[in-house]
Formats: C-alpha cells, structure tokens, sequence
C-alpha cells in the first residue's frame, strides 16, 4: 500500500471509527489508541487490501474486534488482581497495612487499565511476564526505543497517578 493510499484511507475514515470507538470505550486515550491500532493493521494488509470490496466495514470489524480485545484484557486484568487479593494470607483482618496494600494494588490495577492499549501491554510484558526490552521490541514487531518510551510513559504516569490519589 503506498503511502498516499494510506493518506486517503486515514483521512477517509479516522474520524468515523474514532468516533464509533469512542462511543464504545468513552475514553479520549483509549480511542486515540484503537484508532491507531486499527489504521496500523490496515497499513500492514499492503496490497492485500484491493482485495477488500467494502472496505469501510472491514475497518469497523476490526474496529470492533479490537474494541472487544479491549475489553477482554481489562477483564482479565481485573480477573487477575482478584485472584492476587485472594492469594495474600492475612493474619489480622482489621490489619491497617493489609486494607492499604489491597487499596494501593486496586489503585494500580485501575491506572494500569486506563494505560493507553499499546503503552500496558508492553509495561505488563515487561513487568507481569518479565520479559526484556528486546523480546518484546520483537513481540510487538516495534523497536527497542519504543518499548523503552511506552515504559517510561507508563511508570511516569503510574507514578504520578499514585502520588494524586493517595496524597
């Protein structure tokens, strides 16, 4: 696909499945991050794209697919922190530190969640499954620079985050 097909392609249709994903997630940063990922899928179909009929509904299935991958991750997620909050042994109910600590991973999991698509998978590929900046770089097919940039931005704004609402 040339890059002036893509051009057309974004300025087409940006707009409508930006829309259509903000309807749905009711998030600026969410939708700006579908949105992107969707017109990046599109970029790598290249040519196979005049294969595509009605091409327009093929953006909004994938629009809507990656909406529902959306919402997967985060069940999941929240899945997983349920299950950590069940693992932890608590030796004194009323325990002060213990009330925090739930409070505090709760805190973490909900900034996690609201971490742009792109920005949480690589902070919990690097974080929750431990793997290097290169394995995912290679994962993710981006560059070791960008991983480090999604890292960087994710820590900034956990950090920052945690700081507002636990001052």
């Amino acid at each position: 696909m040339s890059e002036l097909s893509m051009e057309v392609l974004i300025h087409r249709y940006y707009d409508k499945i930006y829309r259509y994903i903000h309807s749905q997630t009711q998030s600026v940063v969410v939708s700006e991050d579908i949105s992107q990922d969707v017109f990046l899928e599109v970029f790598h179909l290249g040519e196979r794209i005049k294969t595509i009929v009605h091409i327009e509904a093929y953006i909004f299935s994938m629009a809507k697919n990656a909406i529902k991958l959306n919402w997967r991750q985060k069940k999941i997620n929240k899945v997983s922190l349920e299950e950590k909050s069940e693992d932890l042994v608590v030796s004194d109910p009323d325990s002060i530190d213990t009330l925090s600590y739930l409070e505090l991973t709760d805190c973490i999991e909900e900034i996690i969640n609201t971490l742009p698509l792109r920005q949480r998978q690589v902070f919990e590929m690097s974080r929750v499954e431990g793997l290097s900046h290169n394995e995912i770089a290679l994962r993710l097919n981006i560059s070791i620079h960008t991983v480090n940039n999604h890292l960087v931005q994710a820590l900034k704004t956990l950090r920052h985050e945690v700081l507002v609402q636990w001052d």
